[in-house]
C-alpha cells in the first residue's frame, strides 16, 4: 500500500523584521542543507550503509514499540521486494558501495520542505525506509517525537499526520485555536503564562519577562501535541478546559498554576516517604500536584497558597 509523506523542520518558523530574524511566527528564510546517508567501514575495502531495507535496521530500533516494529518488518518485507523489482536485488545489497553512493546525499531546502512524496515512485520509497531505518539518524527522525526527544533539526511524518499538525483537522483542535486567538488578542499575558504553567511547565521555565509571542507559540506547539510525547491527541481538548477553567473558577486555576511552577521550582517537593511539602512548612500537602492544589484550596490553607503563589511570582519576576 503507497503512502505519501514530508519532511518538515522540528524548528520553529521564523520571519524578518527588517536585517533582523524574530523567532516565533512566518514562513522560514531560504535555506539549503544536505544530508549524507550513514555508512560503516566493515573491512579492510568493504564498506555497508545503513539502508533501511535490512530486517536488524528495523529490529533493533529504538524509535518504535515491539508492535510498531512488528508492522514495520511486514511491511518492510512486502516494499523490499517491489523495490527489487524495479532496481534489481543485487544492487539493493548495504554492501553494494557504487549504487548507494549515488544515493547517499539528500539535499534538503524550503521546496523539499513544502512537499509530498509518494512512495509509489521507488526514488520516494528508497527514500522513506532510508528515514525510517535511521540511515539520516543524526539529522532526520522517523517520527516528530524522536526528532524533537534528540533535538534533531527535522522529522518524517506522513500526509494524514501533517494534515492533523497543520491545524486542518475540525473540532477541539480548532476550538483550541480559537480560544489562543482570543486570548491573543485580548492582550492576556497574565493568563497564557499562567496557563502555560498549567499545561505545560516541564517544558520550559516560563517567567513574567516572557514575552507574549513566545507563550502565544508554545501553546500552538501544546495544542499540536508537539511538546508531549503521549496523549498527543488530548491536548487540545486540555487546553479548552485549561482556558475555560481561568474562565469559570479563577482561583483553582492559579493554584494549578503555583503549584506546578513550585514543583518545577523546587519550593514544593516530596519528603523520603514521598508526601509533598513546602519549604519552610510542616504541612503535608499530599502525594499528588492535584492533591496538592484540593489541600491548599481548603479555607484552613489560605496562608499556605498565599505563600507560594509569593513565592513563585518572586521566582519568576
Amino acid at each position: 500500500m503507497s503512502k505519501k509523506f514530508a519532511i518538515r523542520s522540528t524548528r520553529p518558523l521564523v520571519q524578518k523584521s527588517g536585517g533582523a530574524i524574530i523567532f516565533g511566527t512566518g514562513e522560514d528564510v531560504p535555506f539549503s542543507h544536505t544530508c549524507e546517508l550513514t555508512v560503516f567501514q566493515v573491512d579492510k575495502d568493504k564498506f555497508e550503509y545503513v539502508t533501511g531495507l535490512e530486517e536488524r535496521h528495523i529490529k533493533y530500533s529504538k524509535h518504535f514499540s515491539e508492535e510498531e516494529i512488528k508492522i514495520l518488518l511486514k511491511q518492510q518485507k512486502e516494499d523490499r521486494k517491489a523495490l527489487e523489482d524495479a532496481y534489481g536485488k543485487e544492487r539493493l545489497a548495504p554492501t553494494n558501495h557504487y549504487f548507494w553512493e549515488g544515493k547517499s546525499a539528500f539535499r534538503l531546502n524550503n521546496e523539499v520542505l513544502g512537499m509530498f512524496f509518494d512512495t509509489r515512485e521507488p526514488e520516494h520509497l528508497l527514500l522513506y525506509w532510508k528515514i525510517m531505518g535511521g540511515g539520516y539518524d543524526d539529522e532526520i527522525g522517523p517520527t516528530h517525537s524522536s526528532a524533537a526527544a534528540r533535538a534533531l533539526p527535522f522529522y518524517m511524518t506522513e500526509s494524514e499526520e501533517e494534515a492533523e499538525r497543520r491545524g486542518e483537522a475540525t473540532g477541539h483542535k480548532v476550538k483550541a485555536f480559537s480560544l489562543l486567538e482570543e486570548l491573543k488578542d485580548k492582550k492576556s499575558a497574565e493568563d497564557m503564562l499562567w496557563l502555560a504553567w498549567i499545561l505545560h511547565p516541564a517544558n520550559r521555565g516560563y517567567t513574567k519577562a516572557t514575552p507574549p509571542a513566545t507563550l502565544y507559540q508554545a501553546h500552538a506547539e501544546f495544542i499540536e501535541g508537539l511538546l508531549k510525547t503521549k496523549s498527543k491527541k488530548s491536548c487540545p481538548k486540555q487546553f479548552i478546559e485549561a482556558v475555560t477553567l481561568i474562565k469559570t473558577d479563577r482561583t483553582r486555576a492559579i493554584a494549578q498554576a503555583v503549584v506546578h511552577a513550585g514543583d518545577y521550582l523546587g519550593i514544593i517537593f516530596p519528603d523520603k516517604e514521598g508526601k509533598i511539602r513546602m519549604k519552610g512548612s510542616e504541612t503535608i500537602l499530599g502525594k499528588e500536584l492535584m492533591e496538592v492544589v484540593d489541600t491548599l484550596l481548603k479555607p484552613a490553607n489560605y496562608k499556605e497558597l498565599e505563600a507560594l503563589r509569593d513565592e513563585v511570582e518572586k521566582r519568576i519576576e
